[in-house]
């Protein structure tokens, strides 16, 4: 399946599209060329919605941490191993954190647990 946007979702100030595509994993860009706004991509091929809704968490609050600058690479590295970052926060930065991700969750689950449930029926 070629990537699909579900949809645009505020990420506190923020848009971020949703999209999926088959594999699995997740990941997001700040910006692509076809979209001004960052994008997070959900892998659809898991037997297990619990993975889904914590693929989308982790990445929605990367995204997030991300934007409030608490994401930071431990070398100078860039082209590093992700698993390189480390974040550093503050109680405020966490609940303004935790705030955004929670709005952003509750409207995009819905609509990827229908997606997700389609694609299980078509390819499982």
């Amino acid at each position: 399946m070629k990537p699909r946007c579900l949809g645009d979702y505020e990420i506190g100030y923020e848009s971020v599209s949703l999209y999926v595509r088959d594999g699995p994993g997740a990941e997001f860009y700040r910006q692509t060329k076809d979209a001004n706004c960052p994008v997070i991509y959900m892998g659809l091929e898991t037997a297990s919605w619990k993975e889904v809704v914590t693929r989308l968490l982790h990445e929605a609050l990367e995204l997030t941490l991300d934007r409030l600058h608490c994401r930071l690479y431990s070398s100078r590295n860039l082209a590093g191993d992700t698993g390189a970052y480390v974040f550093m926060f503050d109680h405020p930065q966490f609940s303004a954190c935790c705030a955004d991700v929670g709005e952003f969750l509750a409207d995009a689950l819905p609509d990827l647990e229908t997606e997700w449930i389609a694609w299980n029926r078509k390819y499982r």
